[in-house]
Parts: C-alpha cells; sequence; structure tokens
C-alpha cells in the first residue's frame, strides 16, 4: 500500500459511495485492511481532511444502516430488542460476532443498530467502551 493508493481507495469510496465490500473487490483488498486504514491503524494513512471526510461518510453509512446487508433474512430489530441486546453487549459476557449468532442478525446490523438515538448516552458510551476494549484486545467484537 501507498499512500497515492490509500487515497486513490478513499477518494473512490467518497465519490461512489460504494460499500467496503464492494471496495475491497474492486481494489483487491481484503475488508479488514481496507477498515484498518480508513481507521488509521496502520502505518500510512489518510490527510486529515481525507480521513474527516472518510470519518463522516462512514458514520452517514453507520446511521443509516446501509451495511446491513447481511442481516440474516432481513430479521428487523425492534427498539426494545435493540436495547435489551444492548444492555447484554455492555455487561462484557458475550461478544458482538457471539449475539448476532444467538439473535441471528449479523454483528454487523447490531452495531449499526446500537445507536445514541436508541440506547440513549449511558449505554451507548458503554456499549462504545466494550466494542473498543475489545478491539484493543484482539477479542473478536
Amino acid at each position: 500500500m501507498t499512500d497515492e493508493r490509500l487515497e486513490e481507495i478513499a477518494r473512490y469510496y467518497l465519490d461512489k459511495k460504494v460499500s467496503i465490500n464492494e471496495l475491497s473487490h474492486i481494489f483487491k483488498i481484503s475488508k479488514s485492511s481496507i477498515v484498518r486504514y480508513f481507521d488509521g491503524e496502520r502505518q500510512i494513512k489518510l490527510s486529515h481532511e481525507l480521513q474527516r471526510k472518510v470519518d463522516d461518510l462512514k458514520r452517514q453509512n453507520w446511521i443509516d444502516g446501509k451495511s446491513t446487508s447481511g442481516n440474516t433474512g432481513n430479521k428487523i430489530l425492534d427498539p426494545e430488542q435493540i436495547i435489551n441486546i444492548a444492555r447484554i453487549y455492555a455487561a462484557g459476557d458475550y461478544t458482538l460476532r457471539e449475539l448476532a449468532d444467538i439473535f441471528k442478525v449479523s454483528p454487523t446490523t447490531l452495531y449499526n443498530n446500537f445507536t445514541i438515538d436508541t440506547l440513549g448516552n449511558d449505554l451507548y458510551v458503554s456499549v462504545n467502551n466494550i466494542y473498543e476494549k475489545n478491539k484493543e484486545t484482539k477479542r473478536r467484537k
């Protein structure tokens, strides 16, 4: 990966508004690598301005739920279910993947539904803290 290549991928993502999955196929790079580059977890990083734009689009996609195509059977969770699942997750006994398996939805669907509007500030912060802790310790999200 070069600075120029990462910038090309980021600009394509911003211009075409494709999913990370589509980017991985188009640019022949794993989804996890693209996410790590976009999250600034690699040595090669985006410029501050480009990073801000990528972050804004990722945040908007998360809010819009555009990356929930992996939702098994397109199951829709109501806000009460989302809150209950978030409480279980915040307790730290399960990973996001384990909860996704239990509730028959994709981890992305759960993550995308864990919004401050649905969970309220305290539960939202708890969920994000567990997610970041799991990410740091490499425990499956």
